[in-house]
This record gives C-alpha cells, sequence and structure tokens, in this order.
C-alpha cells in the first residue's frame, strides 16, 4: 500500500511541474504583480475582446511603452516557452509605424537594468534604441512596421542576441484582417472601427526551435543556436512621426514550473525509492 500511495504521489507530481500557464485576459485576470510599466503603457478595462487590454500604444505620434513581466520561473533557465495572445494593430496612418515585439531577455539585459524604457536594439542600417527590433540579450520576435533604411523589411523578424537570424517581409500596409501580407488586423478607415483582433503565437520548444504563427498562419519555422536561460519577458513598442495601435489582449503565457517545484519531485522521487527499498 505505501509503494502504492508514494508511486500516485510521484505521478501528481509530475504532472503538476511540466509546465505553469499565466492567464492575462484583463477581464479578471490581470498582468502578474510587480509587473512594470513604463511610459505609454497601460491597462484599459475595457474594449479589448471581450473586456479590457493592454495598451503598448495608441494610433497617437510619439508614443512608447515597455513592459517587464516579473520572474516567472523562480530563476530557473527556460527551456520551453509559449506566448499566445489577440493583437489589434492598425487604425492610424496610410503608413503605420513603428511597431512593437515581444521578447525573452537574459537577466543582464539593458532594458532590465536601466528600467528607463531604452537599450533596444538597433536596427540594420544603425538607428538605435528601437524597440521594435526586440532587445540586445536574448530572444525578440519582432514587427517592424517601418523601413528603417538598408537591410530593414517591413514584417517580422526574430533576433537572437543581437544578432538577425530571420526576416519576413509583410509589404501591405492596412491591410484586411486576415491579410496574410500585412502586418495590421483591417484597414485604415475609421481608428479602431475597423480592426480585429488577431491570434498570435510564440513556440520555443525544449531543441530550440522557434514557431511564430500570425493570423492563423505560420511565418517562422527556425531552428536556433541557443542555450536554455532564466530570463524575464519583456513586451515593447513605439509610435513617431507616423502610428498605429498596437494592443494585446488574452495573453496566456506557459513556461516551465520553478526550479523549487522541480526539486519537490526530485525529493519526492527519493522518498518513493527508499519506501519500495524498505517494503522489500
Amino acid at each position: 500500500m505505501r509503494k502504492v500511495i508514494a508511486f500516485m504521489a510521484v505521478a501528481l507530481m509530475a504532472s503538476s511541474v511540466s509546465a505553469q500557464q499565466v492567464i492575462i485576459d484583463f477581464d479578471g485576470n490581470a498582468l502578474p504583480d510587480e509587473t512594470v510599466l513604463i511610459g505609454s503603457a497601460e491597462v484599459r478595462s475595457e474594449g479589448g475582446d471581450p473586456g479590457g487590454y493592454l495598451k503598448v500604444t495608441d494610433a497617437a505620434n510619439g508614443e512608447r511603452s515597455t513592459i517587464i513581466f516579473p520572474d516567472l520561473t523562480g530563476d530557473a533557465a527556460v527551456t520551453s516557452l509559449n506566448i499566445k495572445a489577440d493583437l489589434r494593430v492598425g487604425g492610424g496612418t496610410d503608413s503605420p509605424a513603428d511597431g512593437f515585439s515581444f521578447s525573452l531577455v537574459r537577466p543582464d539585459d539593458p532594458v532590465v537594468t536601466a528600467g528607463d524604457g531604452n537599450g533596444f536594439a538597433a536596427a540594420p542600417a544603425g538607428e538605435q534604441n528601437l524597440p521594435e527590433e526586440g532587445t540586445q540579450t536574448g530572444i525578440s520576435v519582432g514587427f517592424d512596421e517601418w523601413f528603417s533604411g538598408d537591410g530593414d523589411v517591413i514584417g517580422l523578424s526574430v533576433r537572437v542576441d543581437n544578432e538577425l537570424v530571420s526576416q519576413v517581409e509583410l509589404p501591405t500596409k492596412n491591410g484586411e484582417p486576415n491579410d496574410l501580407t500585412s502586418l495590421q488586423t483591417g484597414p485604415n478607415i475609421d481608428g479602431l472601427n475597423f480592426l480585429s483582433w488577431m491570434p498570435f503565437e510564440i513556440d520555443l520548444n525544449s531543441t530550440g526551435n522557434l514557431k511564430v504563427s500570425y493570423k492563423g498562419n505560420l511565418f517562422v519555422d527556425e531552428q536556433l543556436d541557443v542555450e536554455p536561460f532564466a530570463g524575464r519577458l519583456v513586451f515593447a513598442g513605439r509610435t513617431g512621426g507616423a502610428n498605429a495601435a498596437h494592443h494585446i489582449d488574452n495573453i496566456v503565457v506557459t513556461v516551465p514550473e520553478p526550479a523549487s517545484a522541480a526539486l519537490a519531485l526530485v525529493a519526492l522521487g527519493g522518498l518513493f525509492a527508499m519506501i519500495r527499498r524498505r517494503s522489500r
């Protein structure tokens, strides 16, 4: 009987430590405690899909924001990561700008250590500190709406430790919601009124394979050369002399359980082995 009880406890613990989810729908589930909002970022209580949403920028000139999430893994290396969200993008100028990014950064990343919304990567042509380019460390997926010179594209980008490893051109400006050649989620007719919320997903598995899907289509399937590291999530975006709304809702982040839970599993496994030996 003791063997059966111990085995059941190990099995239950194993099922609980594989992954944890953070659900943020802004309609009962808020941003985690200790999330840092810098600049224009704010949570709104209505206008989302449904309920509230996270404003990175509105369709207004000169906005800039950074959202730094607290440590979700207890300083454990992130061996896998999945981010799902609904995005509403556009409703601004005929040439939208500038973009936004999702990043898993290393603990010493300038964006985290400075804490003032600066320290982002540069465009290929050299313009510095652009949130849409992602961060200087870790893994970033960027939505770049503005052509910033040679080597840059309007579209999706993947950056690993400050090196661009993938760019996907999506050149259509203010396309229809289901237009797979457009970053925006609707035509630029009447502000937000003709924009839709569209699904977005980043999936990094334990072997380093990164997949990025948007509007139900897989755009990026890259094998990354990067060792697991303890990281923080950073969302960021900006507008300039041209603009677009960058809104996020229904965020679901799935990461490995904190190391303490994994250690508990190891300890319980040892207890199971000890009980089994004593019962023989």
